[in-house]
């Protein structure tokens, strides 16, 4: 197996359940939604692991794009932002 088909394997990543991932579709338009906990959740830690360089790779882990990920993590979740 070349080191391209070897898939990373992250130890304690947040599981996402599909009752957030899939939305209904209304009317053949897939709306956007929020981020759920578990989402954010997913996100602060793959962003720990990463770094806040990473975004294709985070996105490509989160079921949201590059764009999606990177607003919500520095706008909402970053340790600058938060308010625990």
């Amino acid at each position: 197996m070349s080191s391209d088909q070897e898939e990373e394997v992250l130890p304690d990543l947040p599981e996402i359940p599909n009752s957030v991932l899939y939305k209904p579709i209304i009317n053949g338009n897939m709306h956007r939604r929020p981020f759920s906990k578990e989402e954010d959740a997913r996100l602060i830690y793959l962003v720990d692991y990463y770094g806040d360089k990473a975004w294709k790779k985070i996105a490509k882990l989160m079921p949201r794009s590059v764009r999606q990920c990177k607003d919500r993590y520095e706008c909402y979740l970053s340790p600058t932002q938060r308010k625990d």
